[in-house]
C-alpha cells in the first residue's frame, strides 16, 4: 500500500490539519455472505480547516480515514488475504474534491486504493474556496460512496457511504479577549460554526494551546492563567482569528 508521505509531512507543516489519527475512522469489513460493510457514525460533518498551499485554497483535512476491522463487529467480519479495496467516488457535491495522498484528484467516478486486509489509509478532503459555486454560508458539503474490491476475493460492493464536511471557521466569526484579576486572560468566539473544535494559542506559543469548543450558538469561551503583565494576543490556530489584551 503506497501513500504520499512527503505530501502529508509538509501538510503538517504548513496546516493545523489533523493527519492519520484512528478515531473517527470509518472501519471497514464484509459481512458473512461476502459484501463489503463500514461502521461508520458520524454526528455532525468532520470539520475542515483553512489551507492555502500548492496552488489550492480552501479548506482540508485527512479525517476521516479508513482503517480494517481487526475482530467481528457489528455484524461485519475481517476483510480475507487476497481483496483490494479501493474507494469509489459516486458523487461530490459543488467544491468538494477528493485527492490520494499524492495530491492526485480523484474524480467522480474514479477509485482511490484503500488497500488489502490490513488497510489502513485516509484520503484528502478539500473544499475548494476558488471554485464558483463555492459557497462561504454553506453549512455542509457531502460525497456519496462505493466500497469495492478488485482482488482475488470478490467481495460484492458496500452500500453507498455518504460523508459530510464543514468548514471549521466562519469568516465573520470573531474573538474578544479581555485580562481578568491582573494574571488571567480570557478569550470568547462568537459567530464561530457551531460545534467546532478548534485551538486557541496565547501569545504564538505552542505550548499554551488550549481546546476551544463552540457550542451550538456558535459560542465558545476558553482561559488562561498566570499571565505576566503586559500585551497578549489569543489567536484560533485553525481559523487565523485573533483578539488582543493589556494585562496591568
Amino acid at each position: 500500500m503506497r501513500r504520499g508521505f512527503g505530501f502529508l509531512m509538509v501538510l503538517a507543516a504548513t496546516a493545523p490539519v489533523a493527519l492519520a489519527q484512528h478515531e473517527g475512522d470509518v472501519e471497514v469489513g464484509a459481512t458473512v455472505d461476502g459484501t463489503l460493510g463500514v461502521i461508520f457514525e458520524q454526528d455532525a460533518p468532520s470539520p475542515l480547516a483553512p489551507f492555502s498551499e500548492f496552488g489550492l485554497t480552501g479548506w482540508l483535512s485527512d479525517e476521516p480515514g479508513f482503517e480494517a476491522i481487526e475482530k467481528e463487529e457489528d455484524g461485519l467480519l475481517p476483510l480475507a488475504e487476497g481483496c483490494e479495496i479501493r474507494l469509489r467516488v459516486d458523487a461530490l457535491d459543488a467544491a468538494l474534491r477528493v485527492f490520494d495522498g499524492g495530491l492526485n484528484e480523484v474524480p467522480v467516478g474514479g477509485t482511490l486504493l484503500l488497500g488489502g486486509h490490513d488497510l489502513h489509509e485516509h484520503a484528502i478532503w478539500f473544499i475548494d474556496a476558488d471554485d464558483p459555486e463555492y459557497d462561504a454560508d454553506q453549512e455542509a458539503w457531502r460525497g456519496t460512496f462505493t466500497l469495492v474490491d478488485e482482488g482475488e476475493t470478490r467481495y460484492a460492493d458496500s452500500t453507498p457511504l455518504v460523508i459530510a464536511f464543514t468548514t471549521a471557521c466562519r469568516p465573520e466569526q470573531t474573538l474578544s479577549v479581555t485580562c481578568r484579576g491582573g494574571n488571567k486572560v480570557v478569550a470568547k468566539l462568537k459567530g464561530g460554526r457551531a460545534d467546532a473544535e478548534l485551538t486557541a494559542r496565547l501569545d504564538g506559543d505552542a505550548n499554551t494551546d488550549a481546546e476551544l469548543h463552540v457550542n451550538d450558538r456558535g459560542k465558545g469561551r476558553v482561559k488562561f492563567k498566570r499571565v505576566a503583565d503586559g500585551p497578549h494576543q489569543v489567536e484560533v490556530v485553525e481559523c487565523g482569528t485573533t483578539g488582543n489584551a493589556v494585562c496591568p
